[in-house]
């Protein structure tokens, strides 16, 4: 077994404890999107770490770093997808939408959480 020194393990340690507490709120936003596009009859998909956390897949949340949400949106219903984040306060940029800290979250005023359009 590798030894690391305490203060190399107490650090690790807080980064694992911001990114647990990061991904919860991911996976918080995960749920309410899908419950929204759900609602809306929009067929989506999360890829990547979004959806290896939604499915369980880590047994400590803390496991994977993850900057945004990877989202899948049917072609036809991209437009009516964007008008329904855009409601919940969500921000359009060229290439993706993201939420800003207009609702609590993160502690930072410049943070927010992408969603990236997969194609």
């Amino acid at each position: 077994m590798i030894s690391v020194s305490e203060d190399l393990n107490a650090y690790l340690s807080g980064i694992t404890k911001i990114n647990r507490n990061r991904n919860q709120t991911l996976l918080n936003q995960v749920k309410e999107l899908s419950a929204l596009f759900n609602a809306h009859g929009i067929n989506h998909v999360f890829t990547k770490g979004c959806a290896l956390l939604a499915s369980g897949y880590f047994k400590d949340f803390g496991e994977r770093l993850i900057g945004d949400i990877d989202l899948l949106v049917e072609p036809t219903n991209l437009f009516k997808a964007e008008q329904l984040l855009l409601n919940l306060e969500y921000v359009s940029a060229e290439d993706y939408i993201y939420l800003e800290n207009t609702r609590g979250i993160g502690t930072s005023q410049d943070w927010c959480i992408p969603i990236d359009w997969e194609q």
